[in-house]
C-alpha cells in the first residue's frame, strides 16, 4: 500500500516540476514585460504547490527524501539572470494563493491515514 503512494506522489511530483519548468521556459522564451510577468507568476504558483505538497508528504510520513527539493526557492531553477532579477522583484508583490488539486489532498489523506498507522505501531 505504502508503495502504491509514494508511486501516486512521485507521480505528482512530476507534474508539478514539469508545470513550473514549462512556465520557466515560457518566460525565457516570451517577448513583452506582461508575457514574461504571467509565465512567472504561474511559475510561482506550481512551485508553491510543489513545495507545500511534498512539505506534507514529508511530515506526514517523517521521511525527508524530498527534502532539497522542498527548500530550493524557485530562482534555483532559473539561470538567465534578468529572470532571477525579476523573481527577487516580484516577491514584493502578492504572490498567487495556491490550493492544492483534489489528487494530492486525496493523496495527503491516504498518506495521513498510513503515516498514523504506522506511527501507533512503532509506539
Amino acid at each position: 500500500m505504502a508503495d502504491e503512494i509514494f508511486e501516486r506522489v512521485e507521480k505528482l511530483r512530476r507534474r508539478f516540476s514539469n508545470e513550473r519548468d514549462g512556465n520557466l521556459v515560457k518566460a525565457h522564451n516570451s517577448v513583452g514585460d506582461a508575457a514574461v510577468t504571467e509565465a512567472l507568476f504561474k511559475a510561482m504558483a506550481a512551485h508553491r504547490k510543489l513545495t507545500a505538497f511534498l512539505h506534507e508528504v514529508s511530515e506526514l510520513t517523517g521521511k525527508r527524501i524530498y527534502a532539497a527539493e522542498i527548500r530550493r526557492p524557485l530562482s534555483y531553477y532559473v539561470a538567465e539572470d534578468a529572470l532571477k532579477h525579476r523573481l527577487y522583484t516580484m516577491h514584493g508583490m502578492a504572490t498567487p494563493t495556491v490550493t492544492l488539486p483534489p489528487e494530492a489532498q486525496a493523496i495527503i489523506g491516504s498518506t495521513e491515514g498510513t503515516a498514523s498507522a504506522s506511527r501507533s505501531k512503532v509506539r
